[in-house]
């Protein structure tokens, strides 16, 4: 069995747009914050680390188009769907059991950490670095395709 070094970018694209986003929300969030910890990082914040993850795979079989037997194929639906579900779960479960959690310290005087789901600004910002660091990694592999 041969490794292709096209399959690769599927399993790359994912991770990769995991690290940066961590570093883009590390940066952000630190600058909100005036000062840098991990401590800053946490369940929510911009960009969304779940939504970029999950779209990279959409993106990475959108740019992948010409490989793949149709733009529209069952692979992209299954992405998406898989993809609206995260974004979902950001934009609503998690945001509201974080707006809880703020009112339970409110009422009961305690300090339980309350950041978690995100605003529709940050789930944009996960998909935006999704989509640039996907199509930066096609880039890269259709550059070393002509080699």
């Amino acid at each position: 069995m041969s490794v292709n070094l096209y399959s690769w970018q599927f399993i790359l694209a994912p991770f990769i747009t995991w690290m940066v986003c961590g570093c883009v929300k590390f940066i952000v969030m630190g600058v909100r914050a005036r000062h840098f910890t991990i401590k800053n990082n946490g369940y929510g914040g911009f960009p969304s680390n779940h939504t970029a993850v999950v779209s990279s795979i959409s993106f990475m079989l959108i740019f992948n188009r010409v490989e793949l037997a149709s733009l529209f194929g069952p692979l992209l639906g299954v992405s998406l769907a898989f993809g609206f579900l995260f974004v979902q779960d950001a934009l609503s479960l998690r945001r509201k059991i974080g707006l809880l959690v703020q009112k339970v310290n409110e009422l009961s005087g305690s300090s339980i950490v309350q950041r978690t789901g995100h605003t529709p600004l940050e789930v944009a910002g996960g998909i935006v670095v999704a989509g640039v660091v996907t199509w930066l990694i096609h880039i890269i592999y259709e550059s070393l395709a002509w080699m």
